[in-house]
């Protein structure tokens, strides 16, 4: 097979696996992939698919970095069963195993436990990246979305903000809609005007990287304004306080679910 600009092994396709493989593929047509799956899973036809260790590992010789996404529970037997080129590159999304784990399973390779965070759109995703910071790893999750490197020891908050975010907007949109519904807007309208503010609200975000939230609000609040009127509800400290009790819960509960 001829040599491509960046060739990603991927252990195992189940829905994130899978997911991770979708978005490459878009992001990345130019790409070389190898996926070990011993399922008969329908797989792009630029893939690679082997169903055995065997065959996959002689495949590695080329390969720029290995992605690991099986479930933690089946990582050891994964990780005995393969025999790695020296020094390959390493990244598992297999949730709550720590790098120092996966370091003992797979001595000499650099090692980089990845939390991805995918949402629809192609582009708009962000994973946490720690432990070795290797440029073939950090290629394949930049690909997909942003890659923020941070300790360990905040995974739990990424999960709070990143990982659960999209819920809270989704519920802000719901919060918009009855309200708007309360005010005596038609449902289905409410429905319609609550989502485009708050998409449009987030495009502008976005066109505007450099600006801070609260910029971006002060300068579509004016002073004695009916936007203005509505923040001085909002700003009493009791949505803030809402908000930092709700990352704390689901802080709280990734530490349970993966300790």
């Amino acid at each position: 097979m001829t040599r491509k600009t960046l060739c990603l092994a991927i252990v195992g396709c189940g829905a994130m696996g899978g997911a991770l493989l979708a978005r490459w593929g878009e992001a990345l047509p130019d790409a070389q992939f190898l996926v070990l799956e011993p399922r008969d899973l329908p797989l792009p036809p630029a893939v690679e698919h082997f169903r055995e260790a065997a065959p996959f590992c002689e495949a590695l010789a080329g390969a720029d970095a290995l992605i690991l996404a099986v479930k933690p529970q089946v990582l050891p037997q994964v990780t005995k069963s393969l025999d790695l080129p020296k020094d390959l590159p390493v990244a598992s999304i297999a949730a709550g195993v720590p790098v120092q784990r996966l370091q003992d399973l797979l001595p000499g390779h650099p090692v980089t436990r990845a939390m991805p965070n995918l949402p629809a759109a192609l582009g708009r995703g962000v994973t946490a990246l720690a432990g070795a910071q290797t440029a073939a790893v950090e290629a394949a999750f930049a690909a997909v979305g942003a890659v923020e490197w941070m300790p360990e020891a905040q995974f739990d908050a990424f999960t709070a903000l990143a990982g659960s975010g999209p819920a809270y907007v989704f519920y802000l949109t719901e919060v918009l809609e009855k309200a708007g519904a309360r005010l005596g807007l038609e449902p289905a309208l409410s429905a319609r005007l609550a989502r485009r503010t708050v998409e449009g609200a987030a495009a502008l975000m976005e066109s505007r990287a450099n600006a801070a939230p609260g910029a971006l609000r002060e300068a579509v609040t004016s002073a004695g304004g009916t936007t203005a009127a509505a923040l001085e509800v909002l700003a009493d400290g009791r949505v803030e306080a809402v908000f930092a009790q709700a990352l704390a819960a689901a802080a709280a509960r990734s530490r349970a679910l993966n300790p």
